[in-house]
């Protein structure tokens, strides 16, 4: 068992995940390059803090266990450069940032025992329980598992939500592609708000319980977190409709159109933070019924989920999507209890529920995405013989018939 550890990066996740394994009773020794969080624990129970990397790496001794909480990027390589010289093949390595694959790939060839842990829950998760999904050499696998048994937090079945998932920086790949589905899942609610809002004509502090209500029906997280956002019912209308990305979700955009899979919902749903629009809505006070609204968005969370699901398929063709379904389902940003089964979407039902939206004058964007792709589904490309035969007049490209044959026709 692995009883002594080190943290280097102790920015609010960093800080907290060393709380959580000192509390639980492994010794963390840490280090940052700015010195102020580092005195932020000393005296904690548990925690050595050192000032300099050579007494970090000095503090550890043989066999050193160090875990990166430093910020993607550049910042990472910078700090793989500092610890590099002293690293031997029984050490272990294990970056949490969110860093994008091909960066860990890179670093996987410097160091032998490199591994990668995406981890989901943000600040709260850190300190009392995450969801961690880890891959690497199997060699130390169980080891790692058993030692981050302790700072995870539990699935729907009280069993730990950490998971290895295999060799390579798959760990990455599920990270990134979580954090796509949280995209969409935050502009489906973003838009479920608008439709309360500006067509119902719900206030705030309605709205605010209408999501609290889901966020216990449904053990979503997500609505939770807009429930708070909404607690304060006259903040929102002093907000710019501006919002940041860090890049994940342009991440997995980027690893579907690489692999040649679907991922508009993900795509589309960082696009649209590019946009600040002033808001212009009118409130309209149109019936709704709650009960199908709720049903709408299972459908729109079902539909995110198996996206991301089939990125990660092919990315990474061996990963038990199963586990990775089991991770989510504790200390996780996208967790819902539709995780705890194997449903699919149910495209006519998405249809026949969205339906009556299609006029209501609002800006469903995400929505009315997945409504069109719900009709191609069920109806299929109507257009698509037309744009075949097209390139072929055009360019000679040939087309197929039903039963296979590529055709050239002369125009």
């Amino acid at each position: 068992m692995i009883n002594k550890i080190g943290l280097i990066g102790l920015s609010t996740m960093g800080a907290n995940l060393a709380l959580n394994f000192a509390y639980s009773g492994v010794e963390v020794v840490v280090f940052n390059r700015s010195a102020d969080k580092t005195k932020k624990l000393e005296n904690q129970k548990n925690i050595i803090t050192t000032y300099t990397i050579e007494d970090f790496l000095n503090e550890l001794g043989d066999k050193k266990v160090i875990l990166l909480l430093v910020k993607a990027g550049e910042p990472t390589d910078e700090t793989i450069k500092h610890i590099l010289p002293s690293i031997t093949d029984e050490d272990i390595v294990i970056d949490l940032g969110n860093a994008n694959y091909v960066d860990s790939l890179r670093r996987s060839l410097l160091i032998k025992n490199y591994y990668v842990c995406g981890i989901s829950g943000g600040e709260k998760g850190a300190r009392y329980g995450a969801s961690l999904m880890l891959s690497g050499n199997i060699k130390y696998s169980t080891e790692l598992e058993e030692l981050f048994r302790i700072v995870s937090a539990n699935d729907f079945k009280d069993n730990p939500t950490i998971g290895y998932l295999g060799e390579g920086v798959v760990g990455n790949i599920v990270k990134t592609v979580h954090n796509g589905i949280e995209y969409v899942q935050m502009q489906v609610l973003a838009e479920i708000y608008s439709i309360l809002r500006f067509y119902a004509g719900y206030d705030v502090v309605k709205i605010s319980e209408i999501f609290k209500s889901w966020s216990e029906s449904k053990q979503d997280y997500l609505t939770d977190i807009m429930s708070q956002a909404l607690s304060d019912p006259n903040l929102i209308d002093t907000v710019m409709p501006k919002v940041d990305s860090k890049g994940t979700g342009k991440w997995t955009g980027q690893m579907a159109l690489k692999e040649d899979v679907f991922s508009t919902f993900i795509s589309y749903s960082y696009n649209l933070r590019m946009l600040n629009n002033e808001v212009l809505a009118l409130q309209q006070n149109n019936d709704i019924n709650i009960e199908k609204l709720s049903d709408l968005y299972d459908q729109a969370y079902l539909k995110a989920l198996e996206e991301g699901l089939s990125i990660i398929s092919k990315m990474s063709p061996g990963v038990d999507l199963k586990e990775v379904r089991r991770i989510w389902q504790g200390g996780c940003i996208i967790r819902n209890h539709l995780l705890l089964t194997e449903k699919k979407s149910d495209n006519p039902r998405f249809i026949k529920l969205f339906s009556p939206l299609r006029t209501c004058d609002l800006p469903l964007p995400v929505l009315s995405m997945m409504y069109q792709g719900a009709l191609l589904d069920v109806i299929g490309t109507v257009g698509n013989p037309l744009l075949a035969i097209a390139r072929d007049v055009f360019g000679s490209h040939g087309f197929y018939s039903k039963n296979g044959d590529l055709i050239y026709k002369e125009w």
